[in-house]
């Protein structure tokens, strides 16, 4: 294969900060939602009477996504709990 095309093909080993930025709000974006599903999931989860599933996801939560909304949500609700 010509010099060119092979180029051509190799992925980019170096993100520009522009990039990087976005890609991190991204990740931020999804993660938070990813948190806020797992939030309505344990109140589905105390509707149904299910409490020991529920306190284990909100820990769960509290956990892997500290920082966020969802986690002040689910340190919250854990308190009632």
């Amino acid at each position: 294969m010509p010099r060119q095309a092979t180029a051509e093909l190799e992925p980019k080993s170096e993100l520009t900060d522009d990039e990087k930025r976005q890609l991190l709000e991204t990740t931020i974006q999804k993660n938070e939602k990813l948190a806020e599903s797992g939030v309505e999931m344990a109140k589905l989860f105390l509707q149904k009477g299910k409490r020991q599933i529920a306190k284990r996801r909100l820990r769960e939560i509290v956990n892997e996504f500290a920082g966020s909304e969802a986690a002040k949500e689910a340190k919250s609700l854990l308190k009632t709990l």
